[in-house]
Protein backbone atom coordinates (compact mmCIF):
# COMPACT_ATOMS: atom_id res chain seq x y z
CA UNK A 1 0.00 0.00 0.00
CA UNK A 2 1.37 3.51 -0.82
CA UNK A 3 2.01 6.37 0.67
CA UNK A 4 -1.07 8.75 0.36
CA UNK A 5 0.94 12.14 0.30
CA UNK A 6 -1.44 15.11 -0.30
CA UNK A 7 0.52 18.40 -0.18
CA UNK A 8 4.05 19.11 -0.22
CA UNK A 9 5.86 22.13 0.77
CA UNK A 10 9.28 22.98 -0.57
CA UNK A 11 9.72 25.24 2.08
CA UNK A 12 10.85 22.30 4.88
CA UNK A 13 13.85 21.34 1.98
CA UNK A 14 15.68 24.16 1.82
CA UNK A 15 19.03 22.25 1.06
CA UNK A 16 17.56 19.64 -0.97
CA UNK A 17 19.17 19.07 -4.22
CA UNK A 18 16.85 16.73 -5.99
CA UNK A 19 13.46 16.06 -5.29
CA UNK A 20 11.57 12.93 -6.81
CA UNK A 21 7.54 12.60 -5.91
CA UNK A 22 6.92 10.40 -8.74
CA UNK A 23 3.64 8.17 -8.58
CA UNK A 24 2.04 10.19 -5.79
CA UNK A 25 -1.04 9.70 -7.39
CA UNK A 26 -3.22 11.76 -4.31
CA UNK A 27 -0.61 14.68 -4.93
CA UNK A 28 -2.87 17.77 -5.50
CA UNK A 29 -0.84 20.62 -4.34
CA UNK A 30 2.76 21.82 -4.56
CA UNK A 31 3.23 24.43 -2.07
CA UNK A 32 5.90 27.20 -3.44
CA UNK A 33 6.74 30.04 -0.23
CA UNK A 34 7.25 33.00 -1.67
CA UNK A 35 10.91 33.45 -1.04
CA UNK A 36 11.91 30.01 -2.79
CA UNK A 37 13.95 31.76 -4.63
CA UNK A 38 16.10 31.64 -2.04
CA UNK A 39 16.44 27.60 -2.27
CA UNK A 40 19.81 27.98 -4.17
CA UNK A 41 20.11 24.52 -4.37
CA UNK A 42 17.40 22.65 -6.10
CA UNK A 43 18.44 21.32 -9.33
CA UNK A 44 16.32 18.94 -10.21
CA UNK A 45 12.19 18.29 -9.56
CA UNK A 46 10.36 15.39 -10.74
CA UNK A 47 6.90 14.76 -10.38
CA UNK A 48 6.57 12.70 -12.52
CA UNK A 49 3.02 10.46 -13.00
CA UNK A 50 1.35 12.68 -10.21
CA UNK A 51 -2.26 12.40 -11.62
CA UNK A 52 -4.26 15.05 -9.88
CA UNK A 53 -1.50 17.30 -9.76
CA UNK A 54 -3.33 20.39 -11.57
CA UNK A 55 -1.05 23.57 -10.90
CA UNK A 56 2.77 24.36 -10.78
CA UNK A 57 2.76 27.47 -9.10
CA UNK A 58 4.09 30.47 -10.32
CA UNK A 59 7.09 30.54 -7.33
CA UNK A 60 8.73 27.70 -9.17
CA UNK A 61 9.94 30.06 -11.21
CA UNK A 62 12.59 31.58 -8.76
CA UNK A 63 14.94 28.52 -8.82
CA UNK A 64 17.70 30.01 -9.61
CA UNK A 65 19.70 26.64 -10.09
CA UNK A 66 16.67 24.11 -11.66
CA UNK A 67 18.12 22.50 -14.19
CA UNK A 68 15.73 19.09 -14.85
CA UNK A 69 11.88 19.85 -14.32
CA UNK A 70 10.45 16.52 -15.36
CA UNK A 71 6.33 16.49 -15.34
CA UNK A 72 5.55 13.49 -17.67
CA UNK A 73 2.32 11.82 -16.98
CA UNK A 74 1.13 14.44 -15.23
CA UNK A 75 -1.71 14.10 -16.97
CA UNK A 76 -3.98 16.80 -14.84
CA UNK A 77 -1.61 19.32 -15.56
CA UNK A 78 -2.84 21.69 -18.36
CA UNK A 79 -0.78 25.08 -18.71
CA UNK A 80 3.26 25.82 -17.30
CA UNK A 81 3.95 29.43 -15.56
CA UNK A 82 4.33 32.03 -17.62
CA UNK A 83 7.47 32.93 -16.11
CA UNK A 84 9.09 29.88 -17.18
CA UNK A 85 12.25 31.77 -19.30
CA UNK A 86 13.14 33.08 -15.85
CA UNK A 87 14.73 29.83 -15.10
CA UNK A 88 18.53 30.57 -16.64
CA UNK A 89 19.77 27.49 -15.47
CA UNK A 90 16.52 24.68 -17.04
CA UNK A 91 18.19 22.47 -20.11
CA UNK A 92 15.19 19.63 -19.99
CA UNK A 93 11.49 20.05 -19.06
CA UNK A 94 9.58 17.08 -19.76
CA UNK A 95 6.00 17.28 -20.23
CA UNK A 96 5.35 13.83 -22.00
CA UNK A 97 2.13 12.68 -21.11
CA UNK A 98 0.78 16.05 -19.87
CA UNK A 99 -2.21 17.70 -21.07
CA UNK A 100 -0.73 21.26 -21.33
CA UNK A 101 -1.53 22.38 -24.78
CA UNK A 102 0.67 26.19 -24.24
CA UNK A 103 4.19 26.67 -23.94
CA UNK A 104 4.95 30.08 -22.39
CA UNK A 105 6.57 32.48 -24.65
CA UNK A 106 9.29 33.09 -22.24
CA UNK A 107 10.65 29.45 -22.33
CA UNK A 108 11.95 30.46 -25.29
CA UNK A 109 14.29 32.70 -24.74
CA UNK A 110 15.94 29.93 -22.97
CA UNK A 111 19.20 28.74 -24.92
CA UNK A 112 20.14 24.93 -24.69
CA UNK A 113 16.68 23.95 -23.23
CA UNK A 114 15.36 20.37 -24.04
CA UNK A 115 11.81 19.80 -24.20
CA UNK A 116 10.93 16.19 -24.30
CA UNK A 117 7.26 15.29 -24.94
CA UNK A 118 5.21 12.77 -27.46
CA UNK A 119 5.75 13.87 -31.29
CA UNK A 120 2.26 14.90 -31.65
CA UNK A 121 2.83 17.21 -28.72
CA UNK A 122 5.51 18.95 -30.06
CA UNK A 123 4.02 19.12 -33.08
CA UNK A 124 1.29 21.05 -32.03
CA UNK A 125 3.26 23.48 -30.29
CA UNK A 126 5.08 24.56 -33.81
CA UNK A 127 7.69 22.59 -33.69
CA UNK A 128 8.46 19.76 -36.92
CA UNK A 129 11.81 19.90 -38.59
CA UNK A 130 13.24 20.33 -35.01
CA UNK A 131 11.59 17.85 -33.70
CA UNK A 132 14.57 14.72 -32.58
CA UNK A 133 14.63 11.49 -31.33
CA UNK A 134 16.37 9.42 -28.74
CA UNK A 135 18.74 7.04 -29.99
CA UNK A 136 17.04 4.27 -27.85
CA UNK A 137 13.66 5.65 -29.54
CA UNK A 138 11.68 5.96 -26.41
CA UNK A 139 11.39 9.89 -26.14
CA UNK A 140 11.10 12.69 -28.43
CA UNK A 141 12.93 16.53 -27.93
CA UNK A 142 13.33 19.70 -29.47
CA UNK A 143 16.74 21.64 -28.25
CA UNK A 144 15.99 25.44 -27.93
Amino acid sequence: MGAKLRTFDLALTPNLKRLRLTECSHLVELQAPEDLGLSECLEELTLAGCEVLQDIPNNICKMKRLERFHLGYCVAIEKLPEELGRLECLKELNIEGTSIRHLPQSIFELKGLRIVGIRWLLESFGFTSEIQTSEDKKFCYVEL
